[in-house]
């Protein structure tokens, strides 16, 4: 599910919570930070993924005491990945 400008990152959380999402570049450095609260059940964040260079990334949520990992790949602008977390 290509998609670019936007990445949308969907999880269910447990109950009302603060969420952090991380996005890292390979040679660990941190090129997105978004805070902020998440509602028991279903949440989409999104993010603006433009400033974002072609290359690979892992982007982290942690959400209350969980925390998850995904690799995405960006290229030509445009992501390769869906985020989805359950």
């Amino acid at each position: 599910n290509p998609f670019n400008d936007n990445l949308n990152v969907s999880f269910t959380s447990s109950s009302e919570s603060k969420y952090i999402i991380e996005v890292t570049d390979m040679t660990g450095r941190k090129v997105m930070i978004n805070e902020g609260k998440a509602y028991e059940g279903d949440n989409t964040i999104e993010l603006d993924a433009r400033n974002l260079a072609s290359g690979i990334y892992l982007l982290t949520l942690q959400n209350g005491s969980e925390e998850k990992q995904t690799t995405m790949v960006m290229k030509w602008g445009v992501f390769y990945s869906a985020v989805r977390f359950l």
